[in-house]
């Protein structure tokens, strides 16, 4: 993901729009925290779409014999 201060997913449905915050090695809560903080629905409120946020966390097991990947995922209504 990049690291310029901006989402890292939006999906824009009709009547939603879903953004996505992606964590690697962290808690998927930090990235809902993220969304908050840097008010990333800010830009989508004029539309009065349902507005949802979503933290992705992705834990990667690390050395040889290490070899995992848990996926966790919060979210809710903003």
């Amino acid at each position: 993901p990049p690291n310029d201060g901006s989402m890292d997913i939006v999906i824009e449905f009709a009547k939603e729009v879903v953004i996505v915050e992606v964590k690697f090695n962290k808690k998927a809560i930090d990235g809902l925290k993220q969304i908050k903080t840097k008010d990333y629905a800010k830009k989508y409120r004029s539309d009065r779409k349902k507005l949802t946020a979503v933290g992705l966390s992705v834990a990667i097991g690390r050395g040889a014999t290490k070899k995992s990947c848990v996926v966790d995922v919060a979210h809710e209504a903003l």
